[in-house]
């Protein structure tokens, strides 16, 4: 009866033994997408000047919000995103906002509401793509 069971106990054995293996290292490739590290600093600074009620300033710095937005496009996402799909759909965020920004006859309220949503969407889609 014993024989019988060496032959599952081995099976057993190589079982446990390869589960405690431990896996290879992970070799993903840096994602790098410098338009929208360039929109991260561009963002931040202009939602400061949102949350500090300065219309001035958030005025001055609409423009370069606005081009830094647009850079961040389709064409820009690098090919080893970590999640294309939500990406995609994170863009399409990005480019209501943006695109809301550029309207000139927009209210200040409108721009600072805008500009201070911007920053979570770039947040999320450094977290989605893997940016570093």
């Amino acid at each position: 009866m014993f024989l019988r069971l060496v032959p599952f106990l081995l099976l057993l054995l190589s079982v446990l033994t390869s589960c405690d293996a431990p896996a290879p290292p992970a070799t993903a490739e840096q994602v790098e997408w410098p338009e929208l590290r360039t929109l991260e600093a561009i963002a931040a600074e202009v939602a400061g000047h949102a949350r500090d009620r300065s219309d001035l300033e958030l005025m001055k710095d609409r423009n370069r919000l606005v081009q830094a937005g647009w850079a961040v496009n389709p064409a820009s996402v690098p090919e080893n995103v970590a999640d294309f799909a939500e990406v995609k759909a994170l863009l399409s965020d990005l480019v209501s906002l943006v695109n809301g920004l550029a309207v000139p006859e927009a209210e200040p309220a409108r721009l600072r509401e805008l500009a201070l949503g911007i920053p979570a969407v770039v947040e999320k889609l450094v977290g989605a793509s893997g940016a570093r």
